[in-house]
């Protein structure tokens, strides 16, 4: 089952200043800007210049205690592709990677209502495994796998090749998720 609320033990806000990422000045900045937009604080912070996609990705994983994995230079099977459709990753901000056994692997890039989470494990029959990943590199693999809000199709009828990516460093603070060999 899945046990983020347990993990939680700091504000978004508080990590950011912690690790040194956003001076406490911008931090107010974005947050006014943030009661007045309604936007959640990572997209007013990177709209405001403040930080970057691997900057926020790395306080994620350190408020989430989560590693990291490159999303978009992951290889997803396509059995996984079947178990969530590209309208539920897409409005919520994750992707599904990897099946092993009875745990799905998911890369976020924000993190989903709990509800959502367990609700997927209800339907997926699968306990939850998450890793945290960029917002444009979440992007790169649902576009890639499916390029026209479908799954690719394999060219000449052949199966996609399903060899993984190399694992990449993670952002400084997280840990690294190695893709399958």
């Amino acid at each position: 089952m899945v046990n983020l609320p347990k993990l939680v033990k700091k504000r978004l806000q508080d990590v950011l200043l912690e690790e040194g990422l956003v001076p406490p000045n911008h931090l107010n900045e974005a947050l006014s800007r943030q009661k007045t937009t309604g936007e959640p604080l990572p997209v007013v912070l990177t709209k405001m210049g403040v930080v970057s996609e691997a900057e926020l990705a790395r306080a994620f994983c350190k408020q989430f205690n989560l590693p990291y994995v490159d999303a978009g230079r992951y290889s997803i099977p396509k059995e996984v592709l079947e178990l969530v459709s590209v309208d539920e990753m897409t409005r919520n901000h994750f992707v599904a990677l990897d099946k092993i056994g009875k745990v799905l692997l998911i890369a976020v890039s924000e993190m989903p209502a709990l509800e959502i989470l367990e609700n997927m494990e209800k339907s997926t029959g699968c306990t939850l495994f998450v890793y945290v990943s960029t917002p444009s590199q979440v992007s790169t693999a649902i576009k890639k796998c499916f390029p026209n809000g479908q799954p690719a199709a394999p060219a000449g009828g052949a199966s996609p090749p399903t060899k993984s990516a190399p694992a990449v460093p993670a952002p400084a603070g997280g840990t690294q998720a190695k893709p399958k060999s």
